[in-house]
């Protein structure tokens, strides 16, 4: 059954959502003073038991979404001005793969000075940034320290069995120098177990199929970074970064006769990546006058990667091949970025500066024992930028940018090379509007230009679907005009805030799913595309109700999304994006018993995905992703025990496929799958000295 109108939100979501903000609430007398910056020091987090700089972020109101960010976000090429939340000293790091993350985890709590919570954009700092971002300030003037973080976890489930991990990181400082390292072996797994009917057209079962899927991803990876202060106060930074990693995705399905059950065929699929990565990042900030500043960025990085898929099925003994892929690729990127930065006066900011980013993807693949085809696409991309900053009256500040963009995409694959060059225009405009201390409102318009991942001009293979995917030499970049205003206010005693933002985005050159020749997909513009809706996120100390020390986060989101679907013809919802979404995060620290314990959960409406002989539906349960809880035996020591998925993270796909085109309404069978992830336990012994 195809959608083709829009949910709405549910009586029983709306009731839920004013519950929580009926007890969180606290009334508040309008002040006139103007507090974009709000610092949390070491008198706000003595009250908490925290190790590491991750463990303070999470006890600041809406630290923990700023975290979820961070851990879900897709690292695109470049840098950009755009979307970074969290600083150091003032400055992003100059590292991408040696992210913001990871070095959360290595800086202990004793070396931050505050935390500085920042509402909106800060000038000078070369980030542009819709909410809130937090500057980490490190303690300085420490003529000679030496600190070591020290982590052992172990993880179970029952069908991967028990597979260890540790963390040992070093940060120091002596006189003007600041450095660290850090070795990390991080194991990441997760076991499903899936039932699935096959049916005929006339959705009659003709076969029931059990799955039994492992991944596990075992990655060793080796952080360091050095940074030097002059006497003058200017700061060099270098970091770098290895990983060795490996991915194994190993499924067996057994396919059963539904009237006899008698066994069929058994698939079996084996998905192996592995990849190594090097990574170097150097950064420079100083003061040139007393009212100028410069920052300059390099990173250069490489990766080699190895993968290989192979797809086989066992009928009456005899083993056929069904499928078999093998890539050889290495993928390069080099970034400089200069930000110049001139303060006319208390009210009046001018930046200038440019960015350079170099990308490159060699790729050599064969499908099905086939001869390797060999492909290499490149990309050089510039841009200049321009920002302002004013205020226009007390409380009243403006910011206005312009960024010009030129792109070069060069490919050279199968049957086909040529180059193609883009240029952009990107204006942006933000107003923000401080009435008192506690209240704040946004007005931001952005034309943002979507950057093209190179992996969409060549083939590849959708496991899930078991199908080819086509690469699409003519894909473009798709532009959108964001529209978001956002009122903020601020709780008393800074326990919190709320926030509601109303947004649109009207986009052009709409990048999903898209017909690629008669019978074949893969990766196409496919036109106009609107989403609009309403976001209200609730950061939250629960003192009120007498849960001191507990923090409560909660995002919901609506969105109304639409498009004109290639193979359908006709008006849909935006593939695999939900209407409504829920996250909700809760956290108490008990200092007297020395516990902490938390939840993080979320859920999703259902979502709805089209391809050229594919409908899907994917229906999902309340997510608990984790539930844990801390026992500090010192100051230094710490242990904790988690459980991820222990609901199952159940999901549900109702796959309908079709003869040929979808356009043709001919369906050729029907698949209903059942997938609950095996809860996996955790315990970890972390240590500081």
């Amino acid at each position: 059954m195809r959608l083709t109108s829009l949910s709405i939100i549910k009586k029983s979501n709306l009731a839920f959502v004013l519950m929580l903000l009926n007890l969180s609430i606290s009334a508040t007398e309008p002040d006139k003073s103007d507090q974009s910056i709000i610092a949390f020091d070491q008198n706000y987090f003595s009250q908490y038991q925290a190790l590491t700089l991750t463990d303070l972020i999470r006890t600041v109101p809406g630290g923990v979404s700023i975290l979820n960010r961070l851990r879900n976000n897709r690292q695109s090429r470049g840098l950009g001005s755009s979307g970074t939340q969290i600083l150091i000293d003032g400055v992003r790091m100059s590292g991408k793969a040696n992210d913001v993350s990871a070095r959360l985890d290595r800086i202990q709590s004793t070396q931050v000075e505050r935390i500085d919570l920042i509402r909106g954009t800060v000038e000078g700092m070369d980030v542009r940034n819709d909410g809130i971002m937090l500057n980490v300030i490190l303690k300085k003037n420490v003529k000679s320290t030496n600190s070591y973080l020290t982590e052992f976890r172990v993880m179970h489930n029952s069908s991967q069995g028990a597979e260890p991990e540790m963390l040992i990181a070093l940060n120091g400082s002596r006189d003007s120098i600041e450095y660290g390292l850090s070795y990390h072996n991080d194991v990441w797994t997760r076991a499903y177990d899936e039932i699935e009917d096959r049916m005929s057209a006339n959705r009659e079962i003709e076969e029931n199929r059990e799955l039994e899927r492992a991944i596990i991803r075992d990655l060793h990876k080796i952080t360091g970074n050095l940074g030097y202060r002059t006497s003058r106060g200017d700061n060099f930074r270098f970091n770098g970064y290895f990983h060795d990693s490996h991915r194994s995705d190993i499924g067996n399905e057994n396919q059963f006769d539904a009237i006899s059950s008698a066994l069929l065929a058994t698939e079996y699929k084996d998905i192996d990546f592995k990849d190594k990565k090097w990574e170097f990042g150097a950064d420079y900030e100083g003061q040139l006058t007393d009212n100028s500043s410069l920052t300059a960025l390099v990173i250069v990085s490489h990766t080699e990667n190895n993968d290989t898929i192979i797809q086989e099925e066992v009928v009456n003994s005899l083993t056929e091949p069904l499928f078999n892929f093998h890539e050889d690729s290495t993928e390069s990127e080099q970034i400089l970025r200069v930000n110049y930065s001139y303060q006319f006066n208390s009210d009046n900011t001018l930046e200038i500066g440019g960015e350079l980013a170099l990308n490159e993807l060699d790729a050599k693949q064969s499908f099905d024992f086939e001869p390797y085809e060999h492909s290499i696409i490149s990309e050089d991309r510039y841009e200049v930028f321009g920002n302002y900053s004013t205020s226009l009256r007390e409380g009243l500040k403006l910011q206005t940018s312009l960024t010009r963009e030129q792109s070069t995409i060069e490919q050279d694959t199968i049957g086909f090379k040529d180059d193609r060059s883009f240029s952009y225009w990107k204006p942006r405009l933000e107003l923000r509007y401080d009435y008192d201390e506690r209240n704040q409102l946004r007005l931001v318009i952005d034309r943002m230009v979507s950057q093209l991942n190179l992996r969409h001009y060549i083939a590849k293979r959708n496991t899930e679907d078991d199908t080819i995917e086509l690469g699409n030499p003519d894909l473009e970049p798709e532009k959108v005009l964001k529209y978001s205003l956002v009122y903020e206010h601020r709780f008393s005693e800074e326990t919190g805030a709320i926030e509601v933002e109303l947004f649109r985005d009207d986009i052009t050159d709409y990048i999903s799913k898209a017909p690629l020749g008669d019978d074949s997909s893969g990766t196409g513009n496919i036109g106009d595309a609107t989403i609009k809706g309403i976001n209200l996120e609730l950061n939250n100390k629960l003192g009120v109700i007498g849960l001191d020390n507990a923090l409560l986060s909660l995002k919901c989101q609506y969105r109304e999304t639409a498009t004109f679907d290639p193979f359908l013809q006709e008006s849909r919802v935006l593939n695999s994006v939900p209407t409504d979404t829920f996250i909700l995060d809760y956290r108490h620290d008990i200092p007297s018993l020395g516990l902490v314990y938390g939840i993080g959960a979320h859920k999703r409406t259902s979502m709805y995905r089209s391809d050229v002989t594919l409908y899907e539906i994917r229906s999902n349960s309340i997510h608990v992703s984790e539930a844990y809880i801390e026992y500090n035996w010192t100051d230094e020591i710490k242990l904790r025990f988690e459980v991820r998925n222990p609901l199952n993270d159940k999901k549900r796909y109702d796959k309908t496929f079709y003869v040929d085109n979808i356009s043709e309404d001919i369906v050729d069978y029907v698949e209903y799958r059942r997938s609950d992830v095996r809860p996996t336990y955790a315990i970890k012994l972390q240590a500081t000295f």
